[in-house]
């Protein structure tokens, strides 16, 4: 079924996006919303959590760090961390 609704700008951008990042339509989308919404019973809606987001970086697939262990990476960081140190001397 079509119908019109009128949503504020940054609402809509940010569903556009989102929908973007996962390869979804905003049809997809906004309908999984809306469904989400109506299965909470009124009065029983879950806390707005204040989520933090990490960046991420996308990369590709060969990369060097998508075949390190996470002792490489970790020796990877310190050894940049200590040339960045050696340079600010």
């Amino acid at each position: 079924m079509k119908t019109t609704i009128d949503l504020p700008d940054d609402l809509l951008r940010a569903v556009k996006i989102r929908a973007a990042q996962q390869g979804r339509t905003l049809r997809e989308l906004v309908s999984e919303y809306i469904a989400s919404g109506l299965a909470t019973p009124p009065g029983q809606e879950q806390p707005q959590r204040n989520a933090v987001a990490f960046p991420v970086i996308p990369t590709a697939a060969d990369a060097p760090l998508a075949t390190m262990t996470r002792a490489q990476i970790v020796a990877f960081e310190h050894e940049a961390l200590t040339e960045d140190d050696d340079d600010a001397r």
